[in-house]
C-alpha cells in the first residue's frame, strides 16, 4: 500500500521537483563561487539566449537525474521491505510462476521469490541509468573548442561531477539493499534446509531447497550483478571517454 502511494504521479513529481530545485540551486551557487563559463557570442542578445539555453539544459538534466534516481530509490525501498523481518507471503499465482508449491502459509521459498522478483525488476530498469550520462556526454561534446572558443571552467566541471555523484549514489544504495535481501534469503533457506534434512519426510522439498539456495548464492542478475557488470560502470565511462576523445581531437585538430 505504501509503495502504491509513493509511486503515485503526484508523490513522485513532488520528490523529483523539490530535489531538482535544491540541486539546481546548489549548482548555481557553485558556478557563482568558481566563475561562470565564458560564452563566445557577439552581442548582448546572443549572450542572453545562450544563458537561457544553458539554464534550461542543466535544469532538464537535473530533473532527468532525479527521475532516474527516484525510480531506483523506490525499487531500493521495496527491496528493503522484502528483507525486513516481517511476514511476507506471495500469492498462489506468483508461487506457480516461480515453480513453488502453492500454500496459505509463509515458507522459506518466499524469500527465493523475493530474490527473483528484485533481480528481474532491477534488470528491467537498469538501462535507464544510461540516460543522464548520455546527456552529460552530449553537453561535454557541445562545449568542445572544436566548434568554437568554448571552455570547461572548474564551476562546470563541479556541476558535472555533482550530477554523476547523485546518479551513482542511488545505484549503490540499491545494490546494498539487494545484497541485504540476498543474505536474508540465504539464511532462511539454509535454516529451512537443515530442518527438512533433519526431518527427512519430504525429499523433493529438500532437493528444491538445495537448488534454490545454490542459485541464490550465485545470482548475478540486475542489482545482484558484480560491480564491474553494473550498468552504472559502463554508463559512467560515457562522459569520461567522451571527454578524453574530444581532448584528443582538439589536440590534433587545433594544435596549429
Amino acid at each position: 500500500m505504501e509503495h502504491c502511494y509513493q509511486n503515485a504521479p503526484a508523490a513522485r513529481w513532488t520528490r523529483v521537483l523539490v530535489g531538482a530545485a535544491l540541486s539546481y540551486a546548489l549548482g548555481l551557487c557553485l558556478m557563482f563561487a568558481l566563475g561562470l563559463p565564458s560564452t563566445p557570442a557577439r552581442g548582448h542578445v546572443a549572450r542572453i539566449v545562450d544563458r537561457i539555453m544553458v539554464s534550461l539544459d542543466v535544469m532538464g538534466l537535473v530533473i532527468l537525474i532525479f527521475c532516474v534516481g527516484d525510480t531506483i530509490k523506490l525499487c531500493d525501498k521495496f527491496a528493503y521491505c522484502l528483507g525486513a523481518p516481517i511476514p511476507n507471503r506471495w500469492s498462489w499465482f506468483t508461487r506457480q510462476t516461480y515453480g513453488v508449491k502453492a500454500t496459505d502459509e509463509e515458507t522459506a521459498l518466499d524469500t527465493w521469490i523475493d530474490l527473483r522478483f528484485v533481480a528481474e525488476w532491477t534488470g528491467r530498469i537498469g538501462g535507464i541509468i544510461y540516460y543522464p550520462f548520455v546527456v552529460l556526454l552530449l553537453m561535454i561534446v557541445a562545449r568542445s573548442s572544436i566548434f568554437d572558443n568554448w571552455d570547461m571552467p572548474p564551476s562546470l566541471v563541479g556541476v558535472v561531477l555533482l550530477s554523476i555523484a547523485v546518479a551513482s549514489a542511488t545505484v549503490f544504495i540499491l545494490r546494498r539493499a539487494a545484497e541485504r535481501l540476498r543474505r536474508v534469503a540465504v539464511d532462511r533457506l539454509t535454516t529451512a534446509l537443515v530442518v527438512q534434512e533433519g526431518l527427512g519426510t519430504d525429499p523433493p522439498l529438500v532437493n528444491q531447497l538445495r537448488t534454490v539456495l545454490d542459485e541464490a548464492r550465485q545470482l548475478k542478475q540486475g542489482a545482484f550483478a558484480p560491480i564491474a557488470n553494473q550498468p552504472l560502470v559502463r554508463a559512467a565511462l560515457l562522459p569520461v571517454s567522451g571527454a578524453g576523445g574530444i581532448a584528443l581531437l582538439e589536440y590534433f585538430l587545433l594544435r596549429n
